[in-house]
C-alpha cells in the first residue's frame, strides 16, 4: 500500500516535508519513482516494507529517506541524492545489489547497508567500496571482521572510521594493497615515459598503444581521513611479487597513499603486510598518529611508515609496535637494479636496458616532524628511522623528537642510494634514549650506530642533536659514526656511557671517518659525556676528519680525546672541560 499523506499541501504552507510511506510487501514492491517523481520540494520517504526502483530517480534536494526495521529497496537503477538525509538502522541490509547511488548525501555509511557480513568470511569488498564512492562518511561499528578480495579505493572529502575491535582482513592469495588512492595506479613515480613500455623484451607488460597521457597526474585528493580498527594484510599468504624489471606486481604493501592534500590517519593498528605497512608519496598536510605496528612473523623490508618523494608539511607521532625495517622512513629517493624475466639477458649494469630503476617517487621531503617513535617493551625492533635523500632535491626541515626501544640496527640512517649526492638542509633530532642491540645475522660492528651517514655521498647542511642518551655495550658500536660530510653540527646534552668489558676495537664515540673530502666542517658541543664503568672507556672520543671542532662544558673520559686526522683547517677549541684520558691528542693539532 502507497500511503500519501493528504497534508501534503498544508506542510508546504508551513514549510514542512511532505510525508511519503510504503509499506509494501516482497510480492509487490511499491514503486519509489511513481511516489516522488512529482514532487518539488523536501519529502521524507519512509520505506517501511519492500520499494523497487522502475528507473532512474534524483530525490528532491534536502529530503529524507528512512527506513524501517523491514524496509529494503531494490531495482538496478541509479538514486540520486541531493544532500539527503538517510535514516536507517547501521546493521541493516537496506539496498539491494544492484541499486546504484549518486549524488550527495548527509549520512554516516554503514557497508552493512549494501550486504556486508562480517563475519570474516563473507567477501565485504564491494559493500565497503559502495561507502566510500559516496565520498562522506563510513563506519564500520562493532568487534567483527570484514574480508576483502582487492583493493578499497578512498576519495577525497571521505572519512572511514572503524570501531577499536573492528578489523578488515586481505583474504588468501589475492596480493592486493589493502587501502589506496586511484592516483597509486598511475605511474607516478617516473618523471618520463619509461622505455620499457614498449620494449619487446617485455611483451604484454603494458599495451604498446599505451601513451605518456595516461602517466599524468590530475588535481590531487583533499581531505582524507581513516581512523580506529584493525588492517590485517594475512602477508603469509599474501607473498609479494619478484620485482622484475617493468613489472608494477603487488609489492607487499598494506596500504598506499598517493597525491594527498590533508590526510589524517589516527588510532589505528596496521598488521602483517608482506613489506611495508604504509606508503605514501605526493602527501601534503598530513597527520599520522597512534598508530600500532606488528606482525605474525619477521620479513624484509617490512617498513612501518614510508614516504616517497614530494611529501610535505606533516607530522607523524606516537608510531609503536614493531618492525623489521625501518619504523619511519623519509625515503626520496629509492631506486635499484632489478631483476630480470626468465630469458631475457642480464647487461652490465648502467648499459643497454639495465638501467636505474625508479619505481618510487624522486623528489624532495620537508617539514616533517616525527616524534614518540617507541619499539614496544619485550619487543625488538630493527632501526627507528631511515632517511634517503635524492640527488635532485633536498630533504630539509626534519625534526626528529622521541626515540626509545631496542632496536637491532643503527638508531637513525641518514643515506644515499645510487645517487652522486644525497644533499640534506637541516634535521634536528631530540631526546633519544634507544638501544642498539645488534644483528646476530651479520658482524658489520658498523652498523650498529646510534647514528649514522651511510656514505660519502651525504652532504648534511646542518644537523641539531640534543637530550640523547647512549650506552656502548658488547652489542653495539658508536654513537656517531659519519661517513659523509656535514657542513654545521650541534651537540648538546648528550650522555654517552660504556658497559664493563665492552670491546672497543679502537672505534671512536665520534667518528667521521669517510673518504676523500668528506668532513664535518664546524661542530660545536656542549654537555657532553662520555664516561666508563669500572675502568672500561673509549679509545678515542673524537676521531676523524674534524675541521673545527669546539668543545664547552664536557666530561669526558677516553684513552685518547683528539685522534683527528692532519688536514690544515683542522683546529680545536675547548672550555671548562674535565678530560680523563692518558692523551689528550693523538694528532699534530694542538688544543
Amino acid at each position: 500500500m502507497i500511503n500519501m499523506n493528504n497534508q501534503t499541501e498544508a506542510c508546504a504552507i508551513f514549510r514542512q516535508p511532505a510525508l511519503i510511506r510504503l509499506d509494501t510487501d516482497a510480492a509487490a514492491p511499491a514503486a519509489l519513482n511513481d511516489s516522488v517523481m512529482a514532487l518539488q520540494t523536501p519529502a521524507v520517504i519512509m520505506i517501511d516494507g519492500v520499494a523497487r526502483l522502475t528507473a532512474d530517480l534524483c530525490l528532491p534536494p534536502g529530503s529524507t529517506l528512512a527506513f524501517g526495521p523491514a524496509g529494503r529497496l531494490s531495482g538496478a537503477y541509479r538514486l540520486t541524492g541531493q544532500d539527503t538525509r538517510i535514516d536507517a538502522n547501521a546493521g541493516r541490509d537496506i539496498f539491494a545489489p544492484e541499486v546504484t547511488l549518486a549524488g550527495t548525501w548527509d549520512a554516516e555509511f554503514s557497508p552493512r547497508w549494501f550486504g556486508a557480513v562480517y563475519d570474516g568470511h563473507t567477501d565485504c569488498t564491494s559493500a565497503i567500496q559502495k561507502c566510500l564512492d559516496q565520498r562522506g562518511a563510513v563506519r564500520l561499528c562493532g568487534c567483527g571482521t570484514a574480508l576483502i578480495t582487492d583493493t578499497l579505493f578512498i576519495h577525497g572529502n571521505t572519512w572511514l572510521s572503524l570501531d577499536p575491535s573492528f578489523t578488515i582482513r586481505l583474504a588468501d592469495n589475492t596480493c592486493r594493497v589493502m587501502l589506496s588512492t586511484r592516483w597509486a595506479n598511475q605511474r607516478y613515480f617516473d618523471d618520463r615515459f619509461p622505455e620499457f613500455v614498449t620494449d619487446p623484451a617485455f611483451p604484454g607488460f603494458v599495451s604498446a598503444a599505451d601513451s605518456p597521457d595516461n602517466w599524468n597526474l590530475g588535481e590531487p585528493e583533499r581531505n582524507i581521513r581513516v581512523t580506529g580498527g584493525i588492517w590485517d594484510a594475512n602477508g603469509g599468504k599474501n607473498p609479494r611479487q619478484t620485482h622484475l624489471w617493468g613489472s608494477y606486481g603487488y609489492r607487499g604493501f598494506l596500504m598506499t597513499i598517493v597525491h594527498v592534500n590533508g590526510f589524517v590517519m589516527r588510532d589505528t593498528t596496521l598488521f602483517d603486510p608482506a613489506t611495508y605497512f604504509f606508503d605514501a608519496a605526493l602527501l601534503s598536510n598530513f597527520t599520522i598518529d597512534n598508530i600500532h605496528l606488528d606482525m605474525r612473523e619477521l620479513r624484509l623490508n617490512q617498513d612501518g611508515i614510508h614516504l616517497e618523494g614530494e611529501c610535505h608539511n606533516g607530522v607523524i607521532s606516537n608510531i609503536h609496535g614493531r618492525t623489521w625495517d625501518d619504523m619511519v622512513a623519509l625515503n626520496g629517493g629509492d631506486s635499484w637494479y632489478p631483476k630480470y624475466p626468465a630469458g631475457v639477458p642480464v647487461p652490465q649494469r648502467g648499459t643497454g636496458t639495465n638501467i636505474l630503476w625508479k619505481s618510487f617517487l624522486q623528489g624532495g621531503i620537508s617539514h616533517v616532524v616525527i616524534r614518540d617513535i617507541h619499539v614496544s617493551e619485550g619487543l625488538t625492533g630493527f632501526r627507528a628511522i631511515r632517511l634517503l635523500s635524492t640527488g635532485a632535491h633536498k630533504i630539509d626541515a626534519i625534526t626528529i623528537d622521541g626515540i626509545y626501544g631496542r632496536y637491532t640496527i643503527d638508531g637513525i640512517l641518514i643515506s644515499a642510494h645510487h645517487q652522486a649526492v644525497a644533499p640534506y638542509g637541516t634535521i634536528i633530532i631530540r631526546n633519544v634514549a634507544c638501544s642498539i642491540v645488534g644483528n646476530p645475522e651479520t658482524t658489520e660492528r658498523d652498523r650498529r650506530v646510534l647514528f649514522r651517514l651511510e656514505n660519502d655521498k651525504v652532504q648534511i647542511d646542518t644537523l641539531i642533536i640534543d637530550g640523547c642518551r647512549f650506552r656502548r655495550t658488547a652489542e653495539n658500536d658508536q654513537f656517531l659514526n659519519a661517513r659523509g660530510s656535514i657542513r654545521n653540527l650541534f651537540v648538546s646534552n648528550v650522555d654517552i656511557g660504556v658497559a664493563k668489558d665492552a670491546p672497543l676495537f679502537g672505534r671512536g664515540a665520534l667518528a667521521c671517518t669517510g673518504a676523500g673530502n668528506v668532513a664535518i666542517e664546524d661542530a660545536w658541543f656542549c654537555n657532553l659525556s662520555i664516561h666508563a664503568e669500572a675502568g672500561t672507556r673509549y679509545d678515542v672520543a673524537f676521531q676523524g676528519n674534524w675541521r673545527r671542532l669546539h668543545v664547552i662544558n664536557a666530561r669526558i673520559e677516553a684513552d685518547t680525546v683528539f685522534d683527528l686526522a692532519p688536514h690544515p683547517d683542522t683546529s680545536i677549541r675547548e672550555t671548562n672541560n674535565d678530560f680523563i684520558c692518558d692523551r689528550l691528542s693523538a694528532g699534530s693539532q694542538g688544543v
